[in-house]
């Protein structure tokens, strides 16, 4: 089925609308007819600048979207907030399949600096958000640093600003230090 989308070449260059193949849905996901999506200046313009990584290029932006479900009950994807799609565009010389994700993953080191009296006081608070945080599908994975307080884990989100209103709605947030790395796919792992 065919369908629109603003495809990046590489970096530097504009935005193009450009008409793609869509696959159809695999098993765990869902076809969405979107009604409106537009490109971001937070996340999609940075990408096209080249300071914020997209992984390999060409790339398709605009993951702000939205579309009439007829019920707000209803969640589309594998998890509530995701939805996932596969997207080919036309051949290009540099050009594979790309895979069109609405979330990034970051990997966040958590440096804990809650005063113990406080600590043991939001431990229970903590513990309930960070489940909520899990059933949304944000926290995808968390470490305890070995000897330490200090936590490493692996969260998706929309965006940067999306990272951001997580991490600081954890009850520990003010006492918190975090260091922030956006991961993208190590070519290794692209499937071929």
């Amino acid at each position: 089925m065919k369908t629109a989308a603003a495809v990046l070449w590489d970096h530097g260059e504009d935005w193009r609308i450009e008409e793609l193949e869509l696959d159809e849905p695999r098993e765990g996901e869902v076809l969405v007819r979107l009604a409106a999506s537009g490109l971001c200046h937070q996340s999609d313009e940075h990408v096209r600048v080249g300071d914020l990584p997209l992984g390999a290029l060409p790339g398709i932006g605009g993951h702000a979207g939205g579309w009439p479900t007829g019920d707000p009950g209803v969640h589309a994807g594998r998890r509530q907030r995701r939805v996932r799609g596969h997207a080919r565009p036309p051949r290009h010389p540099r050009a594979d399949p790309v895979r069109v994700r609405d979330e990034m993953e970051f990997l966040v080191r958590q440096q804990n600096n809650t005063p113990p009296e406080e600590r043991e006081a939001l431990r229970p608070k903590e513990r309930a958000r960070a489940q909520e945080l899990r059933e949304a599908g944000i926290l995808v994975k968390i470490w305890r640093v070995l000897g330490s307080t200090d936590s490493i884990a692996l969260y998706e989100a929309a965006d940067a600003d999306a990272l951001h209103e997580a991490l600081l709605s954890l009850p520990t947030a003010r006492w918190m230090k975090f260091q922030v790395e956006p991961l993208v796919t190590h070519p290794q792992e692209k499937k071929t």
